[in-house]
């Protein structure tokens, strides 16, 4: 849990460290082009006008948590309408909500108050390549990281595992499996009559199973969600995983979100496994 918190706070601060940098920098550029025109510099101008360019970062974030949590976007099957609808979107939102900081910031400390219209007509004559340039390259990066590769589209998942019992050997349909945990330096295999040690880890495995039928819930255990019939929370940020046979696992605080992802989003249809 410290670990994932000190993450999260090192990636925010570097965020916060990133917009600070670039607007440092566009007003050094405005400071630099006053002195060379010969005209007179205002920080406090400078500063509100190049609030422009940090608008790129948290409505880039916005698009990518919207296009995460509630799936715009992918109504389109064409990736590039998806990208075109993006950029022209977010060049809209871009506009407006600068001119509407701009005027609304001028007139709580500036005298005279800067137009809304007036500064969406500039930004617009003189800014508009700009943004076109920049939420194109950024639909490039957010639409590549969000879009499934092809390696994971075609990837082919174990519908048997062989193992071995003492001298007898076995094939476990991987259907039958109700959890796995590590029992170093074993990996259990719970199965619904019996359970098995072999010699694999908990990582390598799930890599070969289907990750839509499989969920790891704490660091040395993976449950099948077919086998899951409720959870309740402990109190302290943990949970209780009820399976059908009776049996509760722990579900780490650490592993919440993305079980509840999986859990409440499962598809109900039957997953076709690959024999081998």
């Amino acid at each position: 849990m410290t670990g994932s918190f000190n993450s999260q706070f090192k990636k925010k601060w570097l965020l916060i460290s990133a917009l600070i940098f670039v607007l440092g920098i566009a007003v050094i550029q405005d400071f630099l082009r006053s002195r060379y025109l010969d005209h007179r510099f205002y920080a406090s101008e400078s500063i509100l006008f190049n609030l422009f360019w940090i608008l790129l970062l948290p409505i880039s974030l916005g698009f990518r948590w919207l296009y995460l949590r509630h799936d715009i976007f992918r109504f389109s099957y064409s990736q590039i309408l998806q990208k075109l609808l993006f950029i022209g979107l977010a060049i809209l939102i871009h506009l407006v909500l600068n001119a509407s900081l701009i005027h609304f910031i001028s007139w709580l400390f500036f005298e005279p108050t800067f137009s809304f219209f007036g500064n969406l007509e500039y930004s617009i004559s003189e800014e508009l390549y700009l943004l076109i340039f920049a939420y194109s390259l950024i639909s490039l990066v957010v639409f590549r990281e969000l879009s499934p590769s092809k390696k994971e589209e075609s990837a082919i998942y174990l519908s048997y595992l062989a193992v071995s019992n003492g001298r007898i050997n076995a094939r476990v349909s991987v259907e039958e499996i109700l959890y796995l945990s590590t029992d170093s330096p074993y990996l259990s295999i719970h199965c619904l009559d019996r359970k098995y040690l072999q010699l694999l880890t908990l990582k390598g495995l799930l890599s070969q199973l289907e990750p839509r039928d499989f969920v790891q819930i704490h660091k040395s255990t993976a449950v099948n969600l077919q086998f899951i019939t409720s959870y309740h929370s402990r109190g302290n940020g943990d949970y209780d995983i009820q399976l059908s046979n009776g049996e509760q696992l722990r579900l780490s605080r650490n592993y919440v979100d993305n079980f509840r992802k999986k859990f409440e989003g499962r598809s109900s249809g039957q997953t076709n496994y690959p024999s081998l």
